[in-house]
């Protein structure tokens, strides 16, 4: 592999391969750091879904997806549940294989 990105499972099975794989950017919002909710995005049902976030202070939300394509956010609190966390950027990409 001259470039790129690999991950394995727990098994040693590769689960992606950035040689034989390309991201798509599918869905891109911002929620503000006190929200949560969730969105189910069609397009990342039954796919390889991922996300990225960013914040102008490094303080993101709790952002998760799962593979039948729900995004859910929530806030990160303190223990007297003062929000920490800003803004967030949130992208979410999906894993196509290249043909």
């Amino acid at each position: 592999m001259e470039y790129g990105c690999r991950i394995w499972d727990a098994q040693g099975e590769v689960m992606l391969d950035t040689t034989d794989h390309t991201a798509r950017l599918i869905y891109s919002t911002t929620k503000a750091g006190d929200s949560s909710g969730s969105v189910y995005i069609s397009e990342a049902d039954g796919t390889m879904p991922f996300i990225c976030t960013s914040s102008e202070n490094g303080r993101c939300m709790l952002v998760g997806i799962s593979t039948s394509g729900t995004l859910n956010w929530a806030p990160v609190r303190d223990w007297n549940g003062t929000v920490l966390s800003d803004t967030t950027l949130i992208f979410v990409y999906i894993c196509d294989e290249k043909a």
